[in-house]
């Protein structure tokens, strides 16, 4: 389950739409495609509520490693699932 959770995750970040960007500097758009496949791929394995919190906090964590969408595809595998572990707590 984490690791299609982790693919889906790397596979939403290869994928950006341009936007109107909010304080976080992503675009709200890709903010919000985000958090909809992530959940879409978690809630299966973890429910939609654990899986809504989970994927708000992968969000959180990549916005601020990669403040440009388009840096986030950069991220390699170690990296997101330390943030995985931190954020399936």
């Amino acid at each position: 389950m984490k690791t299609i959770v982790i693919l889906l995750f790397a596979s939403i970040l290869i994928t950006g739409c341009k936007g109107k960007k909010n304080s976080s500097g992503w675009p709200q758009k890709e903010r919000d495609a985000f958090s909809e496949n992530c959940v879409k791929g978690a809630s299966a394995g973890m429910g939609e509520d654990k899986a809504k919190s989970y994927c708000s906090c992968m969000l959180g964590k990549v916005e601020v490693k990669y403040p440009d969408p388009a840096d986030a595809t950069k991220l390699d595998v170690a990296t997101m699932t330390e943030m995985a572990k931190d954020c399936l707590k």
